[in-house]
């Protein structure tokens, strides 16, 4: 989910005193594996895009320099909850039916195009 996307749900729920002390769910528009995000960057940039998974551990390795180790750690933690409770990750289809009409979520795609391609 881009960031523009997560500040919409964030604007809804600041924005409706009512859902004081509540939980929503807040996912994206669209889910996909590390394949297919690949892919769909593949087509939209018209190069070829792989995906390449890295073990927790080395991961948390290679962004600790940029990251500090404790967030580092702290993101090795949060993708390893994902990747054990996936099936119990909401999608955007579950989500509240008025909280779907008042949010306006891009596809991957079109993040892809205004995020890399120079128009």
């Amino acid at each position: 989910m881009s960031l523009d996307d997560a500040a919409q749900y964030h604007v809804y729920a600041l924005t409706h005193p009512e859902l004081a002390e509540s939980i929503y769910a807040a996912p994206g528009l669209e889910g996909y594996t590390g394949n297919e995000i690949a892919a769909k960057f593949s087509e939209v940039l018209g190069q070829e895009i792989q995906f390449v998974s890295l073990p927790f551990e080395h991961f948390e390795a290679a962004i600790s320099p940029m990251l500090g180790s404790q967030n580092a750690e702290g993101l090795k933690g949060l993708y390893q909850w994902i990747s054990s409770n996936i099936d119990k990750l909401p999608t955007f289809n579950e989500v509240d039916e008025n909280l779907q009409n008042n949010v306006n979520l891009s596809t991957i795609s079109d993040w892809i195009r205004v995020s890399f391609l120079k128009n």
